[in-house]
């Protein structure tokens, strides 16, 4: 399987990409909003959360680059996404992982969550 995940980056559409150190001057004061030109996005959930508040790197050494502000196919809402950019043919999606699989009740708490690139989160499932 291929790490690159192009694929993934052209299923949505890309409103802004954002630098990874960049991105916190557009967070509030307690940091549960993103203010950024014409949005003003939660960042309260845990999958944001994790690039933010934990180590942003996955286990294969790969770290959270860029977030993407970004909306899937049928959608009006933006959302943010974590990624690794390279350049413009190379971007790898990275996710919030739960240490302890919620299957095994592992819960949605941060201290259960790692950053992991999506092969590395496909490999381990």
């Amino acid at each position: 399987m291929s790490r690159n995940n192009i694929k993934a980056w052209n299923t949505y559409k890309t409103l802004y990409v954002i630098p990874y150190d960049e991105f916190f001057t557009y967070l509030n004061e307690d940091r549960s909003l993103f203010v950024y030109k014409d949005l003003c996005l939660k960042v309260d959930k845990p999958r944001i959360k994790t690039h933010l508040f934990k180590s942003n790197k996955c286990v294969c050494g790969i770290s959270t680059t860029h977030f993407a502000i970004q909306l899937s196919k049928n959608q009006t809402t933006p959302h943010i996404n974590a990624w690794h950019i390279v350049d413009d043919k190379t971007k790898y999606l990275m996710t919030s992982d739960h240490i302890i699989s919620k299957r095994l009740n592992g819960s949605d708490d941060l201290s259960n969550r790692q950053v992991l690139c999506m092969t590395c989160n496909n490999k381990k499932n």
